[in-house]
C-alpha cells in the first residue's frame, strides 16, 4: 500500500518531502524531512507517537526557515521495533539521527517524553545540539509524585489498546483519537481521510501497538538514572524554549508540572518559558502555530548568532 504516512502528508506539506532512514545496528530509524538551511531540525514525539504524524501541522511553517526531521523512534511510525529496548537505546538512536543530519548540531524539539529524552541527548552529546524547544516535556520529578491512580489509568489504556488490536477493533479507536488532528490539519474530507488511514497505518502491526507500553516500562524505569544525570551534567549554556500547556490533567498537577518547567527555565541562562492558556498536553497538534513560532524564532537567532544565512 505504499507509505501512507508520506502520502498524506504530501498533500498539506510544500514540495520537498521525503522519506528518510538510517541503519543501526541491524535496524532501520526512519523519518520524514522538509526544507532546507541551518541548523536542521529534529523533532521528537511524546511516549508511543509516530513523530511523522504528532509534528504534521508544524512542518510547513519550520521548513520556511530550515530543514526538519520528524523521526519516529524505534517500534513507534515507520522505523523498526526493537527487542526489550531501554533509554538509553533511544537516546542513542536519537544521536545518530541527529549526527546523520549535520555536522554543526542541531535543534531538538520534543514534546512530552521526546522532551525528556532531548534533555538526556543534550546533556551526553553537546556537540549535536544548539538548542532546545521543549513541547511540555515530562519531568521524573513530576512523574514519581504521580498518584498511583494516574499510573493505573495509563496502564489500563495501554492495556485497552492492545486488547482491541488482538481483536482486530483497533482500526475505530485510533480514528477516533486522531479525528481532532485530521480536522485541525485540513477542511478537506479526502485529505482528513488520508491523514486517518495514515494514523491508522501508525498502529497496523502488533510491534507498533506494543510500542506504547513498551516505552510507558522505558520510561518509568530510567526515571532515577535521568534524575542522576541531571544532578551530575553541566548546566546548558544553548538557547532553551519552553512551552507549558495549562489543560488535561488535574489543576493541583498541572501547576506542579509548570513548576518544573519554569525551574528548568530558570536554570538556563536567556531561556524563555512560555505558558500557553487554554491548551492541552498535545501543544504541537493543538496549537502546531506556537510550536513553529519558537521552533524558527530560535533558528533565526541561532543562524544570526553563527553568521549563517
Amino acid at each position: 500500500m505504499g507509505d501512507p504516512v508520506l502520502s498524506a502528508l504530501g498533500e498539506i506539506v510544500p514540495l520537498g518531502l521525503r522519506r528518510r532512514e538510517l541503519r543501526r545496528e541491524g535496524r532501520w530509524l526512519r523519518w520524514i524531512e522538509v526544507g532546507e538551511g541551518y541548523p536542521p531540525v529534529v523533532a521528537v514525539a511524546g511516549l508511543g507517537e509516530p513523530g511523522s504524524l504528532a509534528w504534521a501541522g508544524i512542518l510547513s511553517a519550520v521548513a520556511t526557515q530550515a530543514r526538519i526531521l520528524a523521526y519516529d523512534r524505534a517500534g513507534t511510525g515507520a522505523s523498526d521495533a526493537i527487542t526489550a529496548q531501554t533509554m538509553d537505546d533511544q537516546v542513542e538512536d536519537l544521536a545518530a539521527v541527529i549526527a546523520s543530519a549535520g555536522d554543526s548540531g542541531c535543534i531538538i524539539a520534543g514534546h512530552s517524553w521526546g522532551g525528556l529524552l532531548a534533555q538526556v541527548v543534550a546533556w551526553r552529546h553537546p556537540d549535536l545540539v544548539v538548542g532546545l524547544v521543549l513541547v511540555d516535556p515530562a519531568d521524573e520529578r513530576f512523574s514519581v509524585t504521580l498518584p498511583e491512580e494516574q499510573h493505573k489509568q495509563r496502564r489500563e489504556m495501554d492495556q485497552m489498546l492492545l486488547d482491541l488490536h488482538h481483536r482486530g477493533e483497533l482500526r475505530d479507536t485510533i480514528r477516533a483519537m486522531s479525528q481532532a488532528s485530521a480536522e485541525q490539519l485540513s477542511s478537506d474530507p479526502r485529505v482528513r481521510e488520508q491523514l486517518l488511514a495514515a494514523w491508522e497505518w501508525c498502529y497496523s502491526t502488533s510491534s507498533q501497538v506494543q510500542s506504547v507500553p513498551d516505552e510507558r516500562r522505558v520510561m518509568a524505569s530510567s526515571l532515577a538514572q535521568i534524575a542522576s544525570e541531571r544532578a551530575a551534567a553541566v548546566p546548558l549554556r544553548i538557547p532553551v524554549t519552553i512551552l507549558s500547556a495549562t489543560k488535561g490533567m488535574p489543576d493541583e498537577l498541572r501547576q506542579r508540572l509548570t513548576g518544573f518547567h519554569a525551574e528548568l527555565a530558570s536554570a538556563v541562562p536567556g531561556s524563555r518559558h512560555v505558558v500557553l492558556p487554554d491548551t492541552g498536553h498535545a501543544i504541537n497538534e493543538e496549537q502546531p502555530e506556537a510550536v513553529a513560532d519558537a521552533i524558527t524564532l530560535m533558528a533565526i537567532s541561532i543562524r544570526n548568532r553563527d553568521g549563517q544565512p
